[in-house]
């Protein structure tokens, strides 16, 4: 009986620490997408590399 019960639980961990992740990236990504108007307007200094470099 102890043998299932560890192996629903190693299955189980993983699976919301996964879940966990996936959430906080998607919320993340969310939140952060729409406001990045304001990087365009940074004064960069001379030695930035050129928008191509890095697309």
């Amino acid at each position: 009986m102890a043998s299932a019960a560890n192996s629903t639980r190693s299955l189980v961990v993983p699976a919301i620490a996964a879940l966990s992740y996936l959430a906080a990236w998607f919320i993340g990504g969310a939140l952060t997408r729409p406001n990045l108007d304001w990087y365009a307007t940074l004064e960069r200094p001379g030695f930035t590399p050129p928008n191509e470099a890095f697309p």
